[in-house]
């Protein structure tokens, strides 16, 4: 009897010194029993034992996702193909329930990301005056801490709008090499001429 208990508290020792290992096992016998998986008995065991380790599971899920955010990801795009018209029609049904809801959210959100808003809003331009080229919020944000945050034609430290060198409406594109940042006075003025400031102006200090 004890050389059984010996036995097994070996054999736990070594599964919990080895849990890799354990789960390629797990996995392999698994795959090649799936006929065990389907007795009522096992199922209502595996289904209970889900029930009281919910918090655990959850965690688990985290963790894996923490560490394989490409996988995770790849996983998601697959159950979105998958799923795409059932997606479609819950996201539909969802919003003609919350519709005050949804109104408050995307109010709230506008006002917390301006910038976003601003970039919606010069897509749409771009789409409607078939120009060519993109540039993200990130660039705009890294184009604007390159001049100090400040006016690129007068330097002052102001509110800054993006401005294309080159206009849209005059062939010019998207592209952030086509952007500059200027107050809004600066940029009405310079209108749809193609002005370019030659050297990022130096912070003026106090």
């Amino acid at each position: 009897m004890q050389q059984l208990l010996n036995r097994r508290a070996s054999k736990l020792r070594w599964n919990r010194t080895h849990p890799d290992r354990m789960r390629e096992y797990s996995r392999r016998w698994a795959k090649s029993h799936p006929e065990h998986f389907k007795k009522p008995t096992v199922r209502a065991t595996a289904a209970k034992w889900r029930e009281n380790n919910r918090e655990r599971l959850r965690q688990n899920h985290i963790n894996w996702r923490n560490a394989h955010p490409s996988a995770w990801r790849a996983i998601q795009r697959r159950s979105h193909e998958k799923n795409r018209v059932k997606i479609r029609e819950r996201n539909r049904i969802y919003r003609q329930e919350h519709k005050i809801q949804q109104r408050d959210y995307g109010r709230a959100w506008r006002s917390l990301h301006p910038e976003f808003v601003r970039a919606a809003a010069r897509r749409r331009r771009v789409r409607e005056l078939r120009a060519e080229g993109f540039h993200t919020v990130k660039q705009w944000l890294l184009l604007c801490a390159k001049y100090g945050h400040h006016c690129a034609h007068c330097g002052e430290l102001r509110k800054l709008t993006e401005d294309h060198i080159i206009p849209l409406s005059r062939g010019g594109s998207d592209f952030i090499s086509n952007i500059q940042p200027l107050c809004l006075s600066c940029n009405q003025k310079k209108g749809t001429r193609v002005e370019k400031t030659q050297e990022v102006r130096s912070v003026r200090r106090s």
